[in-house]
């Protein structure tokens, strides 16, 4: 997809982003956003993105999930409840695991930090291409869907419907009140990508005004025809992408803040104050 706009500094970014334009452009009001290190990665979720040459094959989704669970209880102050299957695949993303989801803010700053993150530790990384952050329409991503209801939580039941065959697979069927549900709310049985606001059980969520798109499909979102009506890409030029990434650590954006950790605290800290 071409980009909307390439851009050379982050107050260009932000003039850009705050402009009526890019409303006009998907007619909506609100967005959501997300970072790219390289404008040619896709919107695709890790469970779902090709591996690499030197990337051994992933376990069983299935697997994945319910050893993360079995094993996150100690290791985690405050874990969902047991069967609150949307909580749960929302705290693996969080933390790197590869799953349905694909991550969002409604942030356009926390987006542009991701996009520079690894340029602003390391000033000696030569951008092999242009970074990108990526804006999307959730109510249009609804409408073209043909979904007549609001953005719902991850730990909706409805959401629970959808997401119940990662953690079950084909032995997940759906109850009657499931169906019900999904009959209410005008969720066709077709297989969909759903936008959903994130449940703030963790810091992490919360700092990054996080939400996540939920996906059935495996294709990118960019590569469905209706996607110029959902998404738009704003291109940051790799010439500047330096100085970019140091007017956003500048702005106090850096990993102890955008990670709220001990780890990440400990990690900024030892970098000094000056990034550049």
């Amino acid at each position: 997809m071409k980009p909307f706009r390439k851009v050379s500094s982050l107050a260009e970014f932000i003039a850009v982003v705050t402009d009526s334009a890019c409303r006009e452009a998907l007619r909506t009001e609100d967005f959501w956003y997300r970072g790219h290190r390289q404008s040619t990665w896709t919107l695709a979720p890790s469970m779902y993105r090709p591996l690499s040459p030197n990337e051994s094959p992933r376990p069983n989704e299935q697997y994945l999930y319910h050893e993360f669970r079995a094993r996150a209880l100690q290791r985690h102050r405050e874990t969902p409840a047991f069967e609150d299957i949307g909580s749960w695949i929302a705290l693996m993303q969080h933390y790197r695991l590869p799953t349905r989801l694909l991550d969002w803010s409604r942030s356009p700053l926390i987006a542009a930090y991701f996009a520079v993150e690894d340029y602003i530790y390391n000033q000696n990384l030569e951008p092999i291409e242009n970074a990108a952050v990526w804006l999307m329409s959730p109510w249009n991503l609804l409408k073209i869907q043909g979904i007549k209801d609001s953005i719902l939580t991850i730990q909706s039941g409805k959401v629970r419907d959808i997401l119940g065959h990662a953690f079950y697979g084909e032995r997940y069927t759906l109850t009657q009140d499931e169906k019900a549900r999904r009959l209410k709310a005008n969720i066709p049985d077709d297989k969909l990508i759903l936008p959903v606001y994130a449940s703030e059980i963790d810091m992490r969520m919360f700092v990054q005004q996080g939400a996540f798109t939920v996906h059935q499909l495996k294709e990118p979102i960019e590569s469905f025809q209706w996607a110029s009506d959902v998404v738009m890409k704003i291109e940051i030029d790799r010439e500047y992408v330096h100085s970019f990434a140091a007017a956003v650590s500048r702005c106090g954006l850096r990993k102890g803040d955008v990670y709220p950790d001990l780890d990440s605290l400990s990690f900024d800290l030892a970098k000094g104050p000056e990034r550049y």
